[in-house]
């Protein structure tokens, strides 16, 4: 008996076509400083090295200062939105992978969290755990609304010395910034000051909860890049997701820096880091269709 497409509930239809395909869903969110459509470029060699590798159903995930989230004015309500969109019809019954870069992965972090035993694997690359204060470090703050008082000269030292950036870095110590370094700066403010972003220290525990919701169920790769600078996302800080992984963590470094570890070099070369999570991600593939 055969029945003709759109003859079966809809639902039924979701149901049979996950059984087909169990491969997860993948989430990806981007690094900061970025709006999405950039977000999304730098993010395009891994996406497309994941959907070759079985992963074509993905979702990017944006910071809480675009739509639809800039409505939310708490850490709580930019998840309950973060989730709705990994609940919609053609994903809610997939299991799921999510993969972070940088201030990315606070919010992976905090998703990865409510989805439980759905998430099979939880991907960081150059960030530290939510519960070792960013900011403090950073820029000087304990909390994100310090960083909205932040000069556009203040934050940009604070970003130099965390986190090389071959455009801005010759702008240090300018007076007066260029129209699109003072775009960046207004970006990167909006971002971190947020309360939806909690990454200082009077802020950790609005981003962990209570010490038995701080877990993520699924195992955690954390990915270091060599070249970080000290004020950065170096493996020593990068080692502090073990605390928070429910099951078992892995830390792996590359030789790459903090935002070239996504980029594809000159000759067209797919980055170390890529190759590193897209295969370990196959794994995951082959073991949930076993």
């Amino acid at each position: 008996m055969s029945l003709e497409p759109g003859s079966l509930d809809p639902h039924l239809e979701m149901v049979l076509a996950v059984r087909k395909d169990p491969t997860p869903v993948l989430l990806a969110f981007y690094s900061g400083g970025m709006k999405p459509a950039q977000g999304q470029a730098h993010l395009k060699a891994f996406l497309e090295a994941a959907s070759s590798a079985g992963f074509s159903k993905q979702i990017v995930l944006d910071h809480a200062t675009e739509e639809p989230f800039r409505k939310c004015s708490k850490w709580d309500e930019y998840l309950d939105e973060l989730q709705k969109q990994v609940e919609a019809p053609e994903f809610h019954s997939r299991s799921v992978v999510i993969f972070a870069h940088s201030h990315g992965c606070l919010a992976a972090y905090g998703l990865a969290k409510r989805l439980g035993k759905r998430l099979v694997k939880l991907y960081v690359a150059a960030r530290r755990p939510p519960n070792l204060a960013l900011l403090d470090e950073v820029w000087g703050v304990l909390s994100g609304s310090a960083v909205a008082a932040l000069s556009d000269q203040a934050l940009l030292e604070g970003l130099l010395d965390s986190w090389r950036n071959t455009f801005l870095a010759p702008l240090r110590g300018k007076a007066d910034l260029p129209p699109v370094a003072k775009k960046v700066c207004a970006t990167v403010r909006e971002q971190y000051a947020t309360p939806c972003a909690p990454g200082g220290s009077a802020d950790l525990a609005v981003a962990l909860g209570s010490d038995s919701e701080a877990k993520v169920a699924a195992p955690i790769m954390a990915i270091a890049c060599s070249k970080e600078l000290e004020k950065g996302e170096t493996a020593a800080k990068m080692e502090g997701w073990q605390s928070l992984a429910g099951a078992d963590f892995e830390l792996r470094t590359v030789n790459a820096d903090h935002m070239d570890c996504l980029t594809p070099d000159e000759n067209g070369k797919t980055p170390e880091l890529i190759t590193l999570v897209v295969e370990d991600m196959k794994k995951l593939r082959s073991s949930d269709s076993g």
